[in-house]
């Protein structure tokens, strides 16, 4: 994940994809309490923060680079453990 073209303005795309500069693919994560409680994420090389557009909920939604603003619930991520099937033992099922 990065910002494409490492770029600092507002409005620039982060992408899953390849990205080629090493600056745009560093992330501070902080933790906050409000508007709601999770992480707001800002590329270090920019300082500005990453949002989702009109803070949708769906899956897939873009994601830009933004000003910060401490009042939109865009800004703000939360993260799950990802659930994985349990593991076997050694040698598989048992009898």
């Amino acid at each position: 994940m990065g910002v494409q073209d490492a770029s600092a303005a507002v409005g620039g795309i982060v992408s899953d994809d390849l990205c080629t500069e090493p600056d745009a693919k560093e992330f501070t994560l902080e933790s906050v309490t409000a508007p709601l409680p999770g992480f707001r994420i800002r590329p270090t090389h920019s300082g500005l923060c990453l949002g989702v557009l009109g803070a949708s909920s769906r899956e897939w939604a873009p994601i830009r680079q933004e000003i910060c603003d401490l009042a939109a619930p865009g800004q703000i991520f939360r993260f799950e453990p990802a659930l994985f099937p349990a593991r076997q033992p050694a040698g598989g099922p048992g009898p």
